[in-house]
This record gives structure tokens, sequence and C-alpha cells, in this order.
């Protein structure tokens, strides 16, 4: 790194040959070795919101400054910890009794369950713009995969779907095994759907639908079924 965050200077307190004492101006030159390490964990920065009464010299009366938008409660966690938790959770999958453990180890965060499902939900509402964009995107796009697994919901049978491109990846929950995707258009690749439980077809035309069988099911490599749906 060309600008290391500390330099630390070593010199050599003596000559090896005569012993004679040595300082920082005999020096003629250095060789660096660096070593890249995490700073030490700091405490929470706190920032107070102050919003003054103001008395009106003219008429008397009193005014009070408004706090801004996103800080609604006397106290609150900001954005870094929320976004760090909401990674951690549903990104990197790491259970809440640990990452409740975690933050509290690195940072000094005494967190709930409650709250990590507030930070989440939080999250969740201001992206559903960007979900309904990227299922768009993802529907529309030339050549997408779907595909579909069963997992439990408070002890109860859902369906988690997935429909992917090569570069966006959008996820969706149902009660119900089913249509993955209304509406798709072109090629879609897939291991699980069949005839029986087809895409619906775009209006403006029958997608292809290409089904990759399971290696277990499959008579060997290569094996790739074509199907236009009408």
């Amino acid at each position: 790194m060309p600008d290391p965050t500390v330099v630390v200077e070593h010199y050599p307190s003596a000559c090896h040959t005569c012993a004679l004492p040595l300082s920082a101006e005999t020096s003629t030159g250095y060789q660096a070795r660096q070593v890249f390490d995490l700073p030490p964990p700091q405490p929470l920065e706190v920032t107070e919101h102050r919003a003054h009464n103001c008395q009106c010299d003219q008429c008397g009366a009193s005014t009070r400054a408004e706090f801004p938008p996103d800080v609604t409660a006397p106290v609150q966690y900001g954005p870094r910890p929320m976004a760090l938790v909401v990674y951690l959770l549903h990104d990197q999958f790491v259970p809440e009794d640990r990452l409740v453990e975690l933050m509290a180890d690195l940072f000094g965060i005494k967190l709930a369950a409650a709250s990590l499902a507030r930070f989440s939900a939080r999250c969740a509402q201001r992206f559903q713009g960007f979900v309904g964009g990227v299922c768009e995107a993802v529907k529309t796009a030339g050549v997408k995969h779907l595909d579909e697994t069963g997992f439990r919901i408070g002890k109860k049978l859902h369906w988690l779907h997935v429909a992917a491109t090569e570069w966006l990846t959008f996820y969706r929950f149902s009660p119900k095994r089913g249509r993955l995707l209304a509406y798709c258009k072109d090629c879609v690749v897939s291991a699980c759907m069949t005839i029986g439980n087809p895409i619906t077809p775009s209006k403006g035309g029958a997608p292809c639908l290409v089904q990759r069988p399971s290696p277990a099911r499959a008579q060997g490599p290569g094996r790739v079924r074509v199907i236009i749906l009408g």
C-alpha cells in the first residue's frame, strides 16, 4: 500500500562493524514490510440531535426546530448497525442467537431478537421498489433459470421460488407449490418443472422451456429436453 495508516521507523542502535552509535540522521535508505490488521474495536459513536426552541423578538412566539426525518425516537440505532445486522443475517445466514452474541462481543451492542426482526422489516420495506424491478428484469431476460424447494415457516410447509439470470436473483415464498413466475418471456432453464406444472406463457408468445433432469435421472451427460409451450 503506497500510503500506510501507520509508519514505524526502526534504526540500528550501533554499527555492526565498529560499534559506533547510529541514529535517524545516518540513514541512507530502508526496506519496508507491511502488516495488514484490523483496528481495535471502537465504542459506539453517539450523535445527539437537539431541536431548539427559539423565541421571536418581534411577536414573542416560540418555534421549535424539526428533528431529521430518520430520527424518530429518544434513543435508536443508526443506519450502520442496522445495515450490518441485515447483511450478516440475510446474506451470510448467521443464526439470530449467534448474531446477537457477535454484535455484543465486537461492538458492545446488546440486541434482542425483536430488534433483528424490526431491522429486517424496515429494510424490506425500503427495497420493495427494487425487488419489483429485479422481478421484472428477470422475467423479461432472454434466458433465465427457475427452481423451487420446500421449507417450513412456523412449522408449516411453504415453497421458496427462485428465478435468476447471470447477474440477478429473485426470491419469493408461497404456501403453495405452483407457477414459479408468471408471464415469462423467451428461454427458461429449469430442473424441476414439468408439462403438468408449466410457467404462464407471456402475452407476446410461448417461451421455450429447457428442462435439465437431475443427475440421478439423466441417461448421460448433456441430456437436455427442449419443450415449446403452446
